[in-house]
């Protein structure tokens, strides 16, 4: 089941089921925190590192994402708000299968 939690700004959002999450077949992970946060916790072996505040103009190199669409990406962040966002800006480039990770 989903979980509806509370961001850094204190708007709501919807985390991914854990269950759900560990059941994917070969996700793609991505981390979208900053140097700094990622430096005081590591992000998942083989995480994509975006940060968020400099995504937003030039989001992802497309080489790094996969070429399925339909190819199960988890989106981290430590409490799932640029996660949230992350994920809506990766449905909106015809991903299907996004899941917000949370932290």
């Amino acid at each position: 089941m989903a979980k509806v939690t509370k961001n850094d700004e204190g708007k709501e959002v919807v985390l991914s089921d854990p269950e759900e999450l560990a059941a994917l077949t070969n996700p793609t992970v991505i981390d979208v925190r900053g140097e700094e946060e990622v430096a005081k916790r590591a992000a998942a072996p083989g995480a994509i590192n975006v940060v968020w505040n400099r995504a937003e103009e030039n989001f992802f190199d497309p080489s790094k994402l996969p070429g399925d669409k339909d190819t199960p990406i988890i989106v981290n962040r430590g409490s799932g708000g640029r996660a949230s966002k992350a994920k809506a800006f990766l449905e909106a480039d015809g991903y299907t299968n996004v899941h917000n990770g949370g932290g």
